[in-house]
């Protein structure tokens, strides 16, 4: 029977646990900080999904793509070219009651086909990019916290477990960095490269593991891949590990564990990168992106013709046209009122929502 003074083996891990809690805890919050959000919405990431159930979801445009000036801008522009070319036949058309309209908007038809297609298949391209990129830096946080099992199982000294896990936060904290630096404009990407490396080695970090010594920085800056390097020195460290028999418990069996999870973390980092640098065909998203935009084009000026007869119509109706004396039917300006309102969601709404399905695409396809 153990004396008093010895910890028995069931106790052991529960003192383990509790010594190594203080920096087990801090890894959790690299992949998750809160299961579901409840606040109002605060980025792109950040918000409640029960809110949008509501119709107060139509007036909150914070973080949203009708919220992209450049959205209203490219809208402004197609609306203006609408009542340039209603303008244009109200003042040009010697007898609008003899257009037909209908025939140029077989054409914007034809367009909207092949448009709709495209988009959709970009969406759905778009956000599995995106969900790609979310799991493989998720699954790199949650290699380090396998990293941190394997060790703990393995009876592995506090000191030199830290090491191994300090090493595989700074790579999380090295990508994100690195990410974050290459989303800048280009003039400004030098000063924050240099103000993230200061970060991490000269501020006073009340976490340890997210500590980066000056000798470390300076060897990792030289090298083209500095996140996935650091997983490189988890394996060399842990095989140092093992040589020195640190690996007390199923040595073998832990160790190559230990190998397995180093190869892991460098292939998330790899994944990451490889969604975000490696983009879609530039001669399939030109096309795409044309082809919205003259979709667009057209169905502004079919809803421009449209909206100028059926003024030029009411305006024969009521015998105050320029050029024709010649008199319309009530009942023809009527059917025009339907006809315009109907080309008012096709020739103006249309475009206003292909052309902010483009701008949700390309930006989630750009993680």
């Amino acid at each position: 029977m153990a004396s008093s003074g010895e910890s028995s083996p069931e106790t052991t891990p529960l003192l383990q646990v509790k010594t190594l809690s203080s920096y087990g805890s801090r890894i959790a919050q690299l992949s998750v900080s809160s299961l579901i959000h409840r606040e109002p919405v605060k980025d792109a990431m950040t918000y409640h999904t029960q809110s949008l159930s509501h119709w107060t979801s139509l007036s909150d445009l914070s973080h949203t793509v009708w919220g992209s000036k450049s959205l209203w801008v490219i809208a402004a522009r197609l609306w203006l070219t609408s009542t340039l070319v209603a303008i244009l036949l109200l003042v040009t058309v010697p007898d609008p009651t003899a257009m037909d309209v209908g025939k140029f908007t077989n054409i914007t038809t034809f367009l909207r086909v092949f448009v709709s297609l495209l988009l959709g298949f970009f969406m759905a391209a778009s956000v599995q990019r995106w969900w790609a990129c979310v799991e493989a830096f998720i699954g790199l946080c949650g290699t380090v916290r396998n990293l941190q099992m394997m060790l703990l199982a393995c009876n592995a000294p506090r000191n030199e477990v830290e090491q191994a896990l300090r090493y595989g936060v700074i790579s999380a904290k090295l990508l994100h960095m690195e990410l974050q630096v290459q989303a800048l404009p280009s003039q400004e990407q030098a000063a924050a490269d240099r103000k993230g490396w200061q970060d991490l080695t000269t501020r006073d970090h009340e976490d340890s593991l997210a500590k980066l010594l000056p000798e470390e920085a300076k060897a990792l800056q030289v090298t083209s891949d500095s996140a996935g390097t650091l997983w490189i020195w988890i394996g060399t460290y842990v095989g140092s590990l093992a040589a020195r028999g640190h690996v007390r418990a199923l040595a073998g069996p832990i160790f190559a564990r230990c190998m397995v999870l180093s190869s892991q973390g460098l292939d998330k980092i790899l994944r990451v990168r490889s969604c975000i640098t490696v983009q879609a065909p530039f001669i399939y998203v030109h096309m795409l992106s044309s082809l919205v935009h003259i979709s667009n084009i057209t169905s502004a000026v079919s809803f421009g013709m449209t909206f100028g007869t059926a003024v030029a119509k009411w305006q024969v109706a009521n015998n105050v046209h320029l050029f024709t004396e010649k008199g319309a039917k009530k009942i023809e300006t009527s059917f025009d009122l339907q006809a315009l309102t109907v080309a008012f969601v096709f020739g103006a709404v249309g475009p206003l929502v292909y052309q902010a399905l483009l701008e949700v695409s390309i930006a989630i396809a750009q993680p």
